[in-house]
Formats: C-alpha cells, sequence, structure tokens
C-alpha cells in the first residue's frame, strides 16, 4: 500500500481519513472534497507499505497537526499569558510525539526495505551430514594391524601422533554437536555463523581420522617388512 484509494478504502484507511479531514476543514479548508483528497495525498506522501506503517502515519500526521492548531490558538492577543503558555507547551509536546512517529516510520521503512534471510535449508542440511559422517569415522572400529607370521613379537602400537588426532577428532566432535543443538531456534546470523562452525568442525575431524586411518595403514606395511 504505497497510497491510500479513495476508492473502495479499507476501514483503517477511512477511520485515518475521518480523523484527518476534520483537522484540516479546521484550518481552514472549508470543501470537504477537498479536504479529503488532501489527506488522502499527505497520507500517500508518507508511503505506507502496511497498516502498521498506515498507524504510524495517522499518529504522524495526527500530531503534527493538532501541534500546529494548538499554535494557532494560542495566537490572538486576547488570550491570558497562562493560556498561551499552555497551549504553546501542549504544543510542544505534540510536536516531540510526531518526531517520535516519525522515527518509528522510517524503522519501518528500513525494516520493509530488508531483504528477506537467506533459506539456510540446504546449509543446515549438508552441515548436519558432514558432522553425521565424522561422527561414524571417529566411532569406526580403526583399521587392524596386518597379522605378522611367527616369530613376530608384537603388533605395532598406535603412535602418539594418532592418539593425539584422534583425541583432538573426539572433542571436535562434541563441539559440533553441540552447536548443532539449537539451531533452528537461533536468529538468522547467528545460525548462519554456526553451520559455518559446524562444517569446519566436521571438515577437520574427517582430515584427522584419514591421517589415523593412513598412519596405521603405514605401520602396518612397514611391520609386515619386518
Amino acid at each position: 500500500m504505497t497510497a491510500v484509494a479513495d476508492q473502495s478504502p479499507d476501514l483503517l484507511q477511512e477511520f485515518a481519513l475521518t480523523l484527518i479531514v476534520p483537522l484540516l476543514a479546521s484550518g481552514g479548508i472549508g470543501d470537504p472534497a477537498f479536504a479529503r483528497r488532501t489527506a488522502i495525498d499527505t497520507i500517500a506522501a508518507y508511503k505506507a507499505a502496511g497498516r502498521d506503517q498506515l498507524v504510524s502515519v495517522m499518529q504522524l500526521i495526527g500530531f503534527a497537526m493538532v501541534s500546529l492548531d494548538s499554535l494557532r490558538l494560542s495566537l490572538p492577543a486576547e488570550l491570558s499569558l497562562a493560556m498561551k503558555l499552555k497551549l504553546r507547551g501542549n504544543a510542544n509536546a505534540l510536536n516531540r510525539s510526531a518526531q517520535r512517529n516519525a522515527a518509528t516510520l522510517a524503522q519501518q521503512h528500513r525494516e520493509a526495505d530488508r531483504p528477506p534471510p537467506e533459506d539456510d535449508t540446504v546449509a543446515t542440511a549438508a552441515a548436519l551430514a558432514s558432522l553425521e559422517q565424522a561422527r561414524v569415522m571417529v566411532t569406526a572400529p580403526e583399521i587392524p594391524a596386518p597379522e605378522i607370521p611367527p616369530p613376530a613379537k608384537t603388533q605395532p602400537q598406535r603412535s602418539d601422533d594418532q592418539e593425539r588426532r584422534r583425541l583432538w577428532a573426539n572433542a571436535m566432535t562434541d563441539v559440533a554437536a553441540e552447536c548443532s543443538r539449537n539451531l533452528n531456534k537461533l536468529p538468522p546470523g547467528e545460525r548462519r555463523a554456526e553451520i559455518i562452525r559446524i562444517g569446519a568442525l566436521s571438515a577437520t575431524v574427517q582430515q584427522l581420522m584419514r591421517e589415523n586411518r593412513l598412519g596405521a595403514a603405514r605401520s602396518g606395511q612397514h611391520a609386515l617388512q619386518q
């Protein structure tokens, strides 16, 4: 709704006009049709894009016009000083209310112009799938060392590096799982950051476990050569 149509207006639009038209008429516009057209043009100038914005426009125009009317009423010379000060103080308070509604309307315009949030459905599914794959790699049994014919002394033991990688992979999987628990409850910006974090942690876990498997395979080959 970028303008208030004069044909078949809805109830809220009509209510806005019934408030503004008498204010214009009291200021000297004697022709009701002209006062109505002026009210329609005045509302349209604020480009209300929804009912919430139309309410803000109604309040802004109403406070501004009544403020000006209070100043008009304070002009006659025969009016007492106390009444003049009262009317002008009232005009000042109404003007502040109009300014607050103008700020509210500006904020509503900014929010209406803001692009809709990106759909994170695909990214969320990909991150969770990557996390599940990392979880499987961490919990899957490691490649057993090949059997060594007698007289073999011992089977190769897991190296310190392999153990360290396994511990890091476990810890990162736990952190990624914790990040995934409340994704749907987060605002779009925070949700997107968590999705990226889950994906990065899961990819790191998978790389660590691939290195462990490669290390285990190499250890087995070395043992056979011995």
